[in-house]
């Protein structure tokens, strides 16, 4: 198992991306601290994977408060009794509309949620990785939207390039240390909220989705999961500030 008794942390964990990454790193043997600000879907998360055998503990946070994400990289130290590896995946997707258009009270949200978030958890988290002898690794959700543009979601993209930044400088100032920092850049994934979009009809067929990645399909939570239990592993131990895209090639085509 590549993460056999590692004591990890993920935001975003009651739905998605998060809930799938969730399931991956149980079977890898991690230890999980579930975060997210929706509790019922927690427990969700928590019953999906309790047959692995692992602490699996969730926790109420709001990312968007640097208070709740203190509390949370502490509740982890306290619960688990360390930090071995943090997944920063909470995100929003924000409003829609052309810079011009675009509300300053919508922007300052998807900032404080998607940006800010990943700055205060990285300061917390670091800080208590370089105490521990076996340091850490860190994972921080981009999304092909750190590494290409698109017209409508300024807010979003800025926030997830600048995630792709966050994470570069904490790969330089702290591999030295022992911590190792990188992002994955989700490209086109089946999640309850695309397959409800879908299925409103408002935003294109299945047909018209799977066509947006060279491979032909949509990518599946687990998929990303994958990625993260690698990065999160000593196996990953020379992958130092790389934002990955898992995209089935669109940023290639």
């Amino acid at each position: 198992m590549l993460l056999k008794g590692k004591n990890i942390l993920i935001t975003g964990a009651a739905t998605g991306i998060g809930q799938g990454t969730a399931k991956v790193l149980a079977k890898e043997g991690a230890n999980l601290l579930l975060c997210d600000i929706n509790e019922a879907s927690l427990q969700e998360t928590m019953s999906l994977i309790e047959s692995f055998g692992g602490k699996y503990p969730t926790l109420k946070v709001d990312v968007s408060k640097k208070e709740d994400i203190e509390n949370m990289v502490k509740t982890a130290v306290d619960v688990l009794g360390s930090l071995d590896g943090a997944f920063n995946n909470a995100g929003i997707s924000g409003a829609t509309a052309e810079i011009a258009e675009y509300p300053d009270d919508a922007f300052d949200k998807v900032i404080d949620t998607n940006l800010k978030s990943i700055w205060w958890s990285l300061k917390a988290q670091i800080k208590v990785m370089l105490s521990q002898p076996g340091k850490g690794s860190i994972v921080n959700t981009a999304s092909v939207g750190a590494l290409v543009g698109k017209p409508g979601i300024s807010a979003y993209i800025a926030s997830k390039h600048g995630v792709s930044g966050l994470t570069k400088n904490a790969a330089l100032e702290y591999g030295k240390h022992g911590v190792r920092v990188n992002a994955v850049c989700p490209g086109v994934i089946r999640t309850p909220m695309l397959d409800g979009l879908i299925k409103s009809g408002k935003v294109g067929s299945e047909a018209d989705w799977n066509a947006i990645q060279p491979i032909g399909r949509l990518g599946t939570t687990e998929e990303i999961g994958e990625a993260v239990a690698w990065l999160l592993s000593d196996r990953a131990s020379l992958v130092h500030g790389q934002s990955i895209a898992l995209d089935g090639g669109f940023t290639v085509s």
